[in-house]
């Protein structure tokens, strides 16, 4: 065997030859012994190519596809792929220096190359100190000094005097290597072509989705035949895809200013500087001179801690009389931008695939998405996460409501007993059809046909041989051909079928047939939606206004890491459930707003669909069940295991956005909307006239282009087998149900709650909440004050909307914090919404109105006016405009 294994080695250096290791080959063997064919190894980079791979392929064919080791009839074949590149060029080399020698040391790595050194590598690499070497005797042997600055044209001329036999020639670029600055008229001509050059290309942007892809949309659908498809949300493009080209927004991975991705990735050597917007015109495009004024930079729209900063180095650079240069400091910022968000997307996707084997550029548009992928590739069990039936477990056969009208009326008109999907499954009778009802006394088969689905020649008469949106192998023609064949088949089995059509029987139905449907139990107790106990957190001001007396404080308390101490302490459902068919004090109070409750216990309840863990709570608290309609009962199980612990801020951030994103991904809704671009007026035709969609926007981007919002109607659209909404709804009620505990410690001292955090009046001997840093423990919100810190006067304006004052023992001074839902408290606005405006603009203070600009996406540009005023509609105020509390 020896003499083989040489041959293969001889085969592997002769298939790898000429290459460099970037670049990628494949080999392919034969032989007519082979009983099942050839054997190969598939493309790969020619540094990963080992021995072992080729030895052990073809060990792998002669013991399982071979009739014997014959190597008269061996034959192999190698294919080599040199990768392209941006730029076509005999050789680019990036000497970086840290010092005034880069032009030696480039000669000497350039002599080195047009030599074929043997020892080149060492010499790029500066193996041993041999470049410094080499460089200290060339300017030795031709008597040059390099200034401190570097060198010049002097030196350069030097160089070339004493290489006679090389020709230096300098080109001047604003960057090297595989760098391209696109600028000037012609940018948009100097972009690299990617169809034949690449495979698949990831263009990544931040906010692409809300700014730099919408121009690139624009291009495509004006200037080319290109049609892209679109993933939006809103007017924000969330995936986009034109040709082998796929644009992704980085704000959907990891949502945070660019200016906060070094310290979350932890790229030290990374930070985002300043730029002049505003300076940015068509006149200042060659603009050099002293500092462009502070106006430029917009400082009064960053926040007032950035300003601060901002201001200081603006100023340090006046004072040392900095000449800008605005060509230059344009491209070192666009630069600057571009390799922190190329590191952090480097580093993130790296980290991903190191620890979920995903890659979530390449296989998902978003975090939730990756994080979904994640899950189901690495830890999902079988049997763990049901899909849920589109219509529940009661009705998973997809039975519509007013077909469910006719059956429970044809029941009654008839005094018979009907088998149908409200009651139990459809019934499959002795055929492999099953039926929407069966009468088992008169042998009688009921079925309603529902116009879409079973293709009604009547109400759909166009395009009945096009292939249907929700199941391309149908038609609506195919579809009533099926029913057509159903119905002679349960005849021919000696089945009566009694068959209603769903436009004939909306123009029957009078008002006694309406009446007794729609009061009968099996449609008044609709079955369990698990959406409808999908809530969020709760959020709401138990006062309005505090100032505290004396041997009182405020505290402010957040639990650490909410919703991953409930996915990892609490518990949720495991597979599928068994079905059991069958807040506020007062509702009626609730709705009609009443302070005193005079209701009877019937008008006194509340219907609706909880997380048992909080019924139980409210049993706790006093409530009574009067009636259970339906009941989904899971089985119980561990989700989490402790894993190794060690300091790294990126797999820190990454692990916290993770866990954050993850469970949401479990509710996304099922019918989103989608984007279609259309240029034809028959394609438009078809979506409006298709009976399996709604058409929700029609934007008009040119004379012959369209981009068209649609949706699948609620009967046409299909389960996502991503999508639990039971176990998101577990986690926010567990949620709610751990903010509770803490709420009930400090009963009336309660003045603000929002989803994790309390804001609470401490007063003299009375115990506070304890404190802690594990998860779901509570940790002090106001620590970064100094020790001790607390508020000493608070006012709110309703959820999401209010303003403190800390007071800081070791300073002995006060801080004012402002929250304000929908608005950004930059500078500018900061000096307009402060704590004495929140307590003004109160609406039972004041109705004086405060305008703050803000951006807000739209289809369209303008200028619009939004006017917010704080209502009170779930609360009453009990003896003054101060204390709150629920109706009834």
């Amino acid at each position: 065997m020896k003499w083989v294994k040489g041959a293969v080695e001889d085969i592997l250096k002769k298939g790898t030859e000429g290459i460099g290791p970037n670049d990628q080959v494949g080999f392919n063997f034969c032989s007519k012994d082979f009983a099942r064919g050839d054997g190969w190894i598939n493309f790969k980079t020619a540094s990963e190519v080992t021995f072992d791979d080729v030895w052990k392929m073809i060990s792998g064919i002669y013991q399982s596809n071979s009739t014997g080791l014959n190597t008269e009839t061996f034959y192999c074949d190698s294919k080599q792929s040199n990768l392209y590149r941006c730029i076509q060029s005999a050789v680019i080399i990036n000497n970086i220096t840290k010092n005034n020698l880069c032009l030696p040391r480039a000669l000497v790595v350039a002599i080195a190359h047009a030599d074929k050194d043997p020892i080149y590598t060492k010499i790029r690499k500066d193996t041993g100190k041999i470049q410094t070497e080499k460089t200290r005797l060339l300017m030795e042997a031709v008597g040059v000094n390099i200034p401190a600055e570097g060198a010049g044209i002097p030196e350069l001329q030097k160089f070339q005097q004493y290489l006679v036999d090389y020709q230096i020639i300098v080109y001047q670029y604003g960057s090297k290597g595989r760098d391209l600055v696109f600028k000037g008229e012609e940018k948009n001509e100097k972009a690299p072509p990617t169809g034949n050059k690449f495979k698949d290309v990831v263009v990544l942007a931040h906010n692409g989705g809300g700014f730099d892809h919408q121009f690139i949309l624009d291009h495509v659908l004006q200037q080319t035949d290109l049609t892209p498809e679109l993933i939006t949300r809103g007017t924000k493009l969330v995936l986009m895809v034109v040709g082998n080209v796929k644009f992704l927004d980085s704000l959907n991975y990891f949502p945070m200013a660019l200016a906060k991705l070094p310290k979350a990735f932890g790229l030290t050597e990374l930070k985002k500087g300043y730029f002049p917007h505003l300076f940015n015109t068509v006149g200042h495009q060659k603009y050099v001179g002293p500092m462009p004024a502070i106006e430029y930079y917009d400082p009064d729209n960053m926040k007032t801690e950035d300003r601060e900063k901002f201001i200081k180095w603006y100023q340090e650079r006046v004072a040392e009389n900095y000449m800008f240069d605005f060509e230059k400091e344009f491209i070192e910022y666009c630069v600057s931008d571009v390799d922190i968000l190329t590191q952090a997307s480097l580093k993130f996707r790296k980290l991903m695939i190191d620890e979920g084997n995903v890659c979530p550029f390449t296989e998902a548009s978003t975090l939730p998405s990756t994080c979904n992928k994640i899950f189901r590739r690495n830890f999902l069990q079988p049997e763990t996460i049901g899909i849920i039936p589109k219509n529940g477990y009661r009705l998973c056969d997809n039975q519509s409501k007013i077909a469910l009208q006719w059956l429970l009326w044809k029941e009654q008109e008839r005094g018979v007993e009907i088998v149908h999907a409200a009651k139990q499954q459809e019934r499959g009778v002795k055929s492999w059809y099953k039926v929407d009802g069966y009468c088992k006394e008169t042998k009688q088969v009921f079925e309603f046909h529902g116009c879409y689905y079973h293709g009604c020649p009547r109400c759909h008469k166009y395009e009945r041989q096009v292939p249907l949106k929700d199941d391309p192998t149908q038609t609506l023609d195919s579809r009533y051909e099926n029913t057509i064949t159903k119905t002679q088949h349960l005849t021919g089995q000696g089945y009566e079928v009694i068959e209603m059509w769903e436009c004939d029987f909306r123009r029957d139905m009078d008002d006694e047939i309406k009446q007794y449907t729609e009061d009968h139990p099996l449609l008044v107790n609709l079955p369990l939606n698990p959406r409808d106990a999908f809530y969020g957190g709760r959020t709401e001001n138990m006062k309005t206004y505090y100032k505290c007396r004396d041997g009182e404080q405020i505290k402010y308390v957040d639990v650490c890491s909410l919703y991953p101490w409930v996915n990892k302490y609490g518990k949720y459902p495991i597979g599928h459930p068994e079905v059991t068919f069958g807040f506020v004090l007062c509702y009626t109070c609730a709705k009609v707003g009443a302070k005193e409750c005079r209701h009877s216990d019937e008008e006194r309840t509340i219907s609706g669909t909880w997380v048992i863990d909080e019924v139980v709570k409210a049993l706790e608290k006093g409530y009574i069940i009067l009636d259970i309609q339906e009941i989904w009962k899971y089985k119980e199980g561990v989700t989490l295991n402790p894993e190794k612990v060690s300091v790294n801020p990126g797999l820190r951030q990454l692990g916290k956005a993770v866990i954050t994103s993850f469970w949401g991904k479990l509710c996304q809704r099922e019918n989103q909307g989608k984007t279609s671009i259309v240029n034809r007026p028959e394609v438009l035709f078809s979506m409006l006239s298709n009976p399996a969609t709604d058409v929700n926007s029609i934007v008009p981007v040119n004379d012959d282009t369209l981009l068209v919002n649609w949706v699948f109607k609620d009967e046409a659209y299909d389960v996502l087998p991503t999508v639990n909404v039971c176990l998101a709804a577990y986690t926010t009620a567990q949620a709610r149900l751990k903010l509770y505990s803490y709420l009930e410690k400090v009963g009336d001292n309660a003045i603000y709650t929002d989803t994790d955090s309390v804001i609470y009046l401490s007063k003299a001997g009375q115990e506070d909440i304890p404190l802690g840093n594990f998860l779901g423990e509570m940790t002090d919100e106001l620590e970064g004050y100094g020790e001790g810190s607390y508020i000493d006067e608070f006012v709110s304006g309703g959820p999401k909307n209010y303003a403190y004052k800390v007071y800081s023992p070791k300073s002995g001074e006060y801080s004012i914090t402002c929250k304000v839902k929908g608005l950004s408290l930059n500078y500018n606005a900061s000096q307009t919404i402060q704590f004495e405006t929140i307590y003004l603009i109160n609406p039972f203070f004041s109705r004086k109105a405060q305008p703050i600009p803000n951006i807000h996406a739209d289809t369209r540009t303008g200028i619009t006016i939004q006017e917010h005023i704080s209502s009170y509609d779930k609360l009453q105020f009990i003896t003054d405009i101060i204390n709150c509390s629920n109706f009834g």
